[in-house]
C-alpha cells in the first residue's frame, strides 16, 4: 500500500505541484533568482571572462527565441560538466569544452 502511495505522489502530485508553481512564478522573479544564485555560485569559481564572452557570442548566433536573457559563464576547471540556473544563466566548465572537437557540439 505504501509503495502505491509513493508512486501516486511521484507520478501525479509532484508534476501537478511543479506545473502550478511555474504558472504562478513570474519570469522577472525567475531571472532575479537566477542572477542571485549565479553570483553566489560563481563567487567561489575562477570565471574565464574571455571564454565566457566567446560562448555568449556563439549563443547569440543560435538565435534562440526565449523570454529569458541567456547569460553564459565559463569556469576554469577540468570538470566535465555544465548546468543551468533559473532565468537563463548557464555555467559551463572548461573541461567539457576541451573535450569538444568542433563548434557544433555546443548546440
Amino acid at each position: 500500500m505504501l509503495q502505491k502511495m509513493v508512486l501516486l505522489v511521484w507520478l501525479v502530485l509532484i508534476p501537478w505541484m511543479a506545473n502550478a508553481a511555474t504558472v504562478r512564478f513570474p519570469v522577472e522573479q525567475e531571472i532575479a533568482l537566477g542572477e542571485q544564485m549565479a553570483q553566489q555560485y560563481l563567487a567561489a569559481e575562477a570565471v574565464d571572462s574571455a571564454a565566457s564572452r566567446d560562448l555568449q557570442h556563439f549563443a547569440l548566433k543560435l538565435k534562440v527565441n526565449s523570454a529569458y536573457p541567456f547569460r553564459f559563464y565559463v569556469v576554469r576547471s577540468e570538470t566535465v560538466n555544465a548546468y543551468a540556473l533559473p532565468g537563463g544563466t548557464v555555467v559551463v566548465y572548461s573541461g567539457i569544452l576541451k573535450g569538444m572537437q568542433q563548434e557544433s557540439e555546443l548546440s
